[in-house]
Formats: structure tokens, sequence, C-alpha cells
């Protein structure tokens, strides 16, 4: 029988993921931290990394949608993480250390294991807080009332502003300079973290977080 004139059959089969970027970073980062949790189940730094591989596990599900987006070349991912330039030089201008988990790490750079443990950890540093940040804004998109009534830069904003809560869970929010210096980095890290994931994707954001983190 002829198939002509006939309507293609629908492609029924899983769609792909297609965010290798974001799962190469995550594989790295959780792999690291397994690593370091099984070696120092009690240190406070085998603990952070334990705590950290839940929050990525809970919100990259939640963000899953995000993994399945369009094909974002890997070009076009670097070329968007650049703009992690723009929060380095912020961090230098406003006199800011790192102060995120990760500054909990004392290993020195001595030799090739330490430095390696370095990455891993940031790795899961970028992970975890750029799948909590789409898993927020994921979760802005369910709720009706937010959705109807604020446009998607104001949904944007809700998730950027849980994600700088996110920061203080383990320290206490204190109105010094150096802690408002702080705050007002991570607002614009932030939304410029956001407007990478929008634009290039979720590997993107976590590659820009990646570089921001080690070049602290």
């Amino acid at each position: 029988m002829s198939s002509i004139g006939m309507a293609p059959m629908p492609d029924l089969s899983p769609k792909k993921i297609m965010d290798k970027l974001y799962l190469g970073i995550f594989v790295v980062g959780f792999l690291g931290g397994l690593w370091i949790g099984l070696r120092g189940p009690g240190s406070l730094l085998g603990l952070n990394c334990q705590t950290l591989m839940i929050c990525t596990i809970v919100s990259t599900a939640l963000a899953a949608n995000w993994l399945r987006r369009r094909d974002y070349s890997t070009d076009r991912a670097c070329m968007y993480a650049s703009l992690a330039l723009i929060p380095i030089g912020l961090r230098t201008a406003f006199n800011l250390t790192l102060m995120t988990y990760a500054s909990f790490l004392s290993l020195g750079m001595e030799d090739l294991l330490a430095f390696v443990e370095v990455v891993c950890i940031f790795s899961l540093v970028a992970v975890a807080e750029e799948s909590f940040r789409a898993a927020m804004f994921n979760i802005a998109e369910t709720v009706e009332p937010i959705r109807d009534k604020l446009p998607e830069w104001a949904r944007w904003g809700i998730a950027n502003a849980l994600w700088c809560v996110y920061h203080f869970a383990q320290r206490q929010f204190s109105p010094d300079l150096l802690t408002i210096s702080y705050t007002a980095w991570l607002l614009i890290t932030g939304a410029i973290m956001c407007y990478i994931m929008r634009e290039a994707g979720l590997g993107a954001a976590a590659l820009a977080h990646l570089l921001i983190n080690i070049t602290a």
C-alpha cells in the first residue's frame, strides 16, 4: 500500500538529554564529593560535600527540563560562560574573598591530587547552586498567581533571591559592610548567572560558576 498522503508517524522515542556540559560537571563534582565524603565522613568538609550532593540530586531532578532544552553548542556555552569575568572583576572591586561551602577547603596546591580535589569540590558547588536556581525558577513557574501576574524577569528575580538566601544557611547575616557588599555581589552575580542560564543553558551557567569560584 502506498504511503503517499499519509501523515508521518509521531516520534515516540524518549527525548535525549542535550546538556552534556552540565552532566560532565555534575559527574566530576559528584564523584569528587563522594570520594571526599567517604574519606572524611566526620569532617566538616565531608559533611558539607554530603549536603551538597543531596541538594544537587534533588535540585537537578526538579530542574530536569533544563537538561532537555534545545541543543546548545559548546561554543555558545563557552561564549556566555565568559561573562563570569564580570563577577570576578566585581569580587576584586568589592575586595571579597570566596564565601561559599568551598571556603572550608584547606588543601594545599602542592600536588596534582590536591588540585583535582579542589576542582571537584568547586564543580559540586557549581552544579548544586545552579540546579537550585533553576529549580526555584521552575517552582515559581508552577505557581499560577506568580506566573500570571509577574513578568519573566521578576520570576528570575525570585529564584535569584532564594539563591542568595541559600548562601546564608551556614552563616549569620549581619548588617556590616562586608556582609552587605557580599550580598550585593551575590545579587549581581546571580542576575548574570540567570541570564547565562536563560540564553545558553544550565551547563553554561555551571561552567561560569565554576570559573568564578576557581579563580578566587
